[in-house]
């Protein structure tokens, strides 16, 4: 089979030319053995990057670009089932909050992101955070040992240190993990260092590994994080 380059130059082609285009070739990828991780990360991740900064020089109309990213979106929802069969539960009972901008939580990374930590064994949530009083509702209501943050705008990035340090205050669970991710993350890695979270970047999987070794290390040291209001933390 071709490089990860190749396939994700070919994927986004795909992508422009129409959403059954798309579909077509990654059945015919899926068919001939390629594995649904190493698609996701390697393949679909890089083809909606180069839909984006094919926008950003003028080279795609937003039309198109909003369309292909629709389609890749859906190719990720096409092949979840199959994709959660996959994996082996290691980290039942715990839970992840992942929070995007208004209108952008279904996007792809959010979409990837819950994918990955659903295999994993976590329940997930996603919400639109429009709102200080709709972060407050959200983290004060329930126990989430982690808490994603999908940042692709700079107007969002600049709110993000306040609301971070807010959702700590506020959370149910005092020990929250907050990780931030997203376009703008992998453009301005210096600047998101300084938004207030524990983390930074990193893919889909990476961040779910990420994820149970600090709470792990957490339970270790006896700081009141994961597990505290649901029992022990399995496969940690």
């Amino acid at each position: 089979m071709a490089s990860s380059g190749d396939l994700a130059s070919a994927l986004c082609e795909a992508a422009l030319r129409g959403h059954d285009h798309a579909m077509a070739l990654v059945a015919s990828w899926v068919e001939a053995g390629i594995d649904l991780e190493h698609l996701y990360l390697d393949v679909v991740t890089p083809a909606a990057r180069a839909l984006g900064e094919g926008w950003l020089s003028d080279r795609i109309d937003f039309a198109s670009v909003t369309l292909a990213s629709y389609t890749l979106q859906q190719i990720v929802y096409e092949w979840s089932d199959k994709f959660l069969d996959s994996g082996s539960p290691a980290s039942r009972d715990l839970s992840l909050l992942v929070l995007s901008a208004s209108g952008n939580s279904h996007g792809l990374g959010p979409s990837l992101l819950g994918q990955f930590f659903r295999r994993a064994g976590w329940r997930v949530q996603s919400e639109c955070c429009e709102s200080d009083t709709q972060l407050a509702r959200i983290v004060q209501s329930e126990w989430y040992d982690l808490v994603g943050f999908s940042v692709s705008m700079d107007q969002w990035a600049a709110h993000l240190p306040a609301c971070i340090a807010r959702l700590r205050r506020l959370s149910a669970n005092p020990g929250v993990l907050v990780m931030v991710g997203g376009p703008w993350v992998d453009a301005h890695p210096l600047q998101a260092s300084a938004l207030g979270a524990d983390w930074v970047g990193g893919d889909a999987h990476e961040a779910e590994r990420q994820a149970r070794r600090r709470l792990s290390r957490s339970m270790q040291t006896d700081e009141p994080v994961a597990g505290s209001a649901h029992g022990t933390v399995a496969g940690t």
